[in-house]
């Protein structure tokens, strides 16, 4: 548990990146706070950091093998055809799309992400796998259009929704909602669960189950499967693949 000095010097320091964002907001009024913390991990990448979840050189495990667990609980949620089409919102580097990729018929995934030089890494680091099933990969919002007039049967979303700025949330839902506009389609989002809504990072926030579910009404949840936890500054984090389905 930290101690109160240490509370008060999180408390500063996330105050200070909110006046980073305030002044970059400021010269880029069509941007947002994804973009932003986007922005300052692809410029860290660019020289040479290493990342939880984004960019060929990730913190814990190699980056093929660090998507298998996700991939694996959301194929144990639902039955997924390999000719069903799915969509990746917040694709990264795609550790977790590229076995969706490997699974799926050729054709079958659509990553999109609000940069390009993420998915970039993945596709890099694919190689021929690129070439034989051919997956699609756009930039938002301006690849949108495209991405619901492709009609994905599963959209999914994993270590998104945690950093997901209160201002922007009903933004960041309806495009998830858009994405799965094909009646039937369903929606599954990684959430991190706390009692009330708590920042845990400068870029975290945790989430009661209730509210994924009113952001993404009138989507209705059908499951809410647990799926490990881990504890941020004393606090208990749940973590659950949430499933929703058109109505």
């Amino acid at each position: 548990m930290p101690t109160q000095q240490e509370l008060d010097l999180l408390a500063e320091d996330w105050k200070a990146y909110d006046a980073l964002f305030a002044a970059w907001l400021e010269k880029n009024p069509d941007g947002d706070f994804s973009k932003f913390t986007h922005l300052r991990v692809r410029n860290g990448l660019a020289k040479g950091a290493v990342h939880q979840t984004l960019g060929p050189n990730l913190k814990d495990g190699e980056w093929w093998q660090q998507g298998i667990p996700a991939f694996q609980t959301i194929c144990s949620l639902i039955d997924i055809a390999k000719t069903a089409k799915v969509c990746e919102f917040g694709c990264g580097s795609a550790r977790v799309g590229v076995h969706f990729i490997n699974r799926q018929a050729a054709g079958c995934y659509f990553g999109v992400d609000i940069l390009s030089d993420f998915y970039k890494y993945g596709i890099e680091i694919m190689g021929s796998l690129v070439q034989t099933k051919k997956p699609k990969f756009d930039v938002l919002p301006e690849g949108l259009e495209q991405a619901i007039a492709w009609g994905a049967d599963l959209v999914y979303t994993t270590a998104v929704s945690l950093h997901v700025h209160p201002d922007y949330e009903a933004a960041h839902y309806a495009t998830l909602r858009s994405l799965a506009a094909k009646p039937g389609a369903i929606v599954i989002v990684q959430a991190y669960v706390t009692d009330t809504v708590t920042r845990i990072a400068r870029s975290g926030w945790a989430r009661p189950t209730a509210h994924y579910q009113a952001m993404m009404a009138p989507f209705q949840m059908i499951a809410a499967v647990d799926d490990g936890s881990w504890n941020s500054l004393g606090i208990d984090v749940g973590v659950q693949m949430l499933v929703f389905s058109h109505p």
